[in-house]
């Protein structure tokens, strides 16, 4: 037998995708930030791109500069990760600690 989805009647598929379609703030969640939204929300919660490099596990602020200036397309996963930080205390406890996020 095959594993994962395939395991899934075509019905529970549909009935599963349309119960998460529905889950609150899912298509904000879903939807990828631009770099002017990217910068908004670091300059907002008050991060310099050091900070938000650290909080995410890069290891200079190169690649914040590069999605924050346009010369690389922000993902869904860094897009996602971004707004997890801004709405759970991670960010600013990560800041103040020498741990590294996992």
């Amino acid at each position: 037998m095959k594993a994962g989805l395939s395991m899934i009647g075509k019905a529970d598929t549909l009935a599963l995708s349309a119960m998460i379609a529905e889950m609150p703030n899912y298509n904000a969640i879903r939807k990828i930030m631009t770099s002017e939204e990217l910068k908004k929300i670091r300059i907002d919660k008050g991060w310099s791109q050091n900070d938000l490099a650290k909080l995410l596990g890069y290891k200079d602020r190169s690649h914040i500069a590069r999605l924050e200036n346009g010369y690389q397309a922000i993902n869904e996963r860094f897009s996602m990760s971004v707004k997890w930080l801004c709405h759970t205390d991670a960010g600013s406890s990560e800041l103040h600690s020498n741990s590294h996020p996992v």
